[in-house]
């Protein structure tokens, strides 16, 4: 898979990381080290100064970037427009960066894909971050794959077509949704990169039954 490219320049965050993870590609060298953020309820703290000292290639957000579930999508854009000027955010910004999202930054809490303004979410998201794509074979979501170097990255979205956690009745229950389970399990099977990250916006490999926990609700999916 050829170093990806996209044209759409819009996004209001102004993240150059097309055109860094590129041009870092064509350079041929093993990426190194990748940092990883997620459930930022704050924009000034040690633990993020210290995050801006550490080597990076890249910063991935895996989901709650921000908190606007009690807010909508006005308090949605309020708060990217807040993490856009933070001195961390900032700080990041001479490294390509690309995110995920959680309930948090889709929706309330909890949110899953009965949401009635999940597709307003989707395009605030859309239009902060400078991720590569949003969703696979034409459907909406975060859902992205790129290839950075020597590793296939996969950004899952757990929350777009999510079923509700606690409806039995629901048919063809499911995390991940059919589509993008299908693209997923394809698209690893098929990548030849030597390594392989996925990232998705809960824990995984916890037995927790919690709702942060992924695959509680859907233990079928989890194991295919």
């Amino acid at each position: 898979m050829k170093p990806f490219n996209r044209t759409r320049r819009h996004f209001i965050s102004g993240i150059p990381a097309l055109s860094l993870i590129a041009a870092s590609a064509a350079e041929e060298q093993p990426i190194r080290d990748i940092l990883f953020g997620s459930c930022l309820d704050t924009h000034e703290h040690p633990m993020l100064d210290r995050a801006l000292t550490l080597p990076r290639d890249l910063f991935i957000f895996m989901g709650d970037n921000i908190y606007a579930d009690k807010g909508g999508i006005p308090m949605m854009k309020e708060k990217y427009a807040l993490l856009k000027g933070s001195r961390f955010f900032q700080g990041l910004k001479n490294r390509p960066i690309l995110a995920t999202w959680d309930d948090h930054d889709f929706g309330p809490n909890d949110s899953d894909g009965s949401w009635l303004h999940k597709d307003m979410a989707w395009e605030v998201f859309r239009d902060f971050w400078g991720n590569p794509s949003f969703g696979v074979n034409g459907q909406k979501g975060c859902t992205t794959r790129f290839q950075y170097n020597d590793v296939d990255f996969f950004l899952l979205d757990n929350r777009y077509f999510r079923t509700p956690n606690y409806c039995r009745t629901c048919p063809d229950r499911s995390l991940l949704g059919k589509e993008q389970l299908e693209w997923f399990l394809a698209s690893l099977a098929a990548s030849q990169a030597p390594f392989k990250l996925v990232a998705i916006g809960g824990q995984v490999l916890t037995d927790n039954n919690s709702s942060e926990t992924c695959f509680h609700y859907f233990p079928a999916e989890r194991d295919t």
